[in-house]
């Protein structure tokens, strides 16, 4: 049997980070119009291609940029419509506009049209305000009323804006870690933990804290940063991309075949067991943020009433998991791996 051995709590080491960026330092609904050869890029859909494209922030001056379509699953015309989108903006052009300091930013769009896509849209944009809550280690994200042009036809949907991870490191006095795969010896389990248990409670096992698919930079939708000049008590995962989620519980959603599950809306805990030493600390950083969490999606104003039942009923379970020894003992502790 798997067990929490004593309770060891070593914070990550104290830094100075810099402020957010304009573009995250508000909330508020950012009102945007995009301009590109929509009909070609969707037909299209090169990652290695770039579009010219005119951004325009309301009535402010027309910011000329490039963009191309990204992501893997929600690449595939037969699961989306719409691709997500990168943005390449020169940071000359937009120095002294809200965009000032960004040079790339990645768009998470509206896979389709329909109602129920607007809901996985918003509840996955929640998330990282989730996560938000519980770690100070993670990617802001800003919430778009955007107006695609393309040959004179508009369309208006909502989407919303990742910050870049530079950006995000020099907010965090973190920098990335260019390796695919490491040791669990060398990731920070305060951190980790915090990430396993996020994870947990959303319903998302389609990541790793440890490894990259292929030859790309580690991990599998996670970002694996460390402070800067080699400070710190080991590699800091975070996380990004939850579409594949209980929590937004997407129509196309369907767990990795690694995973001993049927659902995404089934919980499969994918912690490293030692990440136990820091799992108390964990679950009470997790207890003094459940009301908040709860307020934030019963009072959010875009869900549907059906879908925030669900997705609060859906986040009290875990709360029920991690106040229970016994339910906690046998869903996490025991689940851990080695």
């Amino acid at each position: 049997m798997k067990r929490i051995l004593a309770l060891v709590w070593l914070p990550l080491v104290l830094h100075f980070p810099a402020g957010a960026d304009p573009l995250f330092e508000s909330d508020e609904i950012l009102r945007l119009t995009l301009s590109a050869p929509f009909t070609r890029l969707r037909a299209e859909r090169k990652k290695e291609k770039r579009y010219p494209a005119i951004l325009k922030l309301n009535n402010a001056e027309a910011i000329p940029i490039e963009i191309q379509v990204r992501g893997n699953n929600r690449l595939k015309k037969s699961i989306c419509d719409y691709p997500p989108l990168k943005l390449h903006l020169n940071k000359k052009k937009v120095k002294n506009t809200l965009f000032r300091k960004q040079s790339e930013l990645k768009m998470v769009v509206l896979c389709k049209t329909r109602s129920r896509y607007s809901q996985y849209l918003r509840m996955e944009y929640l998330a990282y305000k989730l996560f938000a809550m519980v770690s100070e280690n993670n990617f802001r994200v800003r919430w778009l009323d955007i107006t695609y042009t393309n040959k004179g036809e508009r369309q208006r949907q909502n989407a919303f804006f990742i910050e870049q991870k530079k950006r995000m490191g020099k907010r965090l006095g973190l920098t990335q870690v260019h390796e695919n795969r490491i040791p669990p010896s060398k990731l920070a389990h305060d951190q980790a933990v915090l990430v396993d248990l996020f994870q947990f409670m959303i319903g998302n096992t389609d990541y790793s804290n440890l490894q990259a698919p292929a030859t790309r930079d580690c991990c599998h939708n996670i970002k694996l940063m460390e402070f800067k000049k080699g400070s710190g008590s080991g590699f800091i995962p975070i996380p990004f991309d939850f579409d594949n989620s209980g929590l937004v519980n997407a129509r196309y959603a369907t767990p990795p075949d690694s995973v001993p599950i049927q659902s995404v809306t089934q919980r499969n805990y994918r912690g490293l067991c030692a990440g136990n030493l820091h799992l108390q600390h964990a679950i009470s950083v997790y207890q003094g943020s459940k009301e908040r969490m709860i307020a934030l999606i019963s009072e959010d104003e875009f869900l549907h009433k059906r879908i925030k039942k669900r997705a609060v009923k859906y986040i009290t379970n875990f709360f029920v998991i991690i106040g229970s020894p016994k339910k906690l003992n046998r869903a996490v502790i025991r689940a851990c791996r080695s």
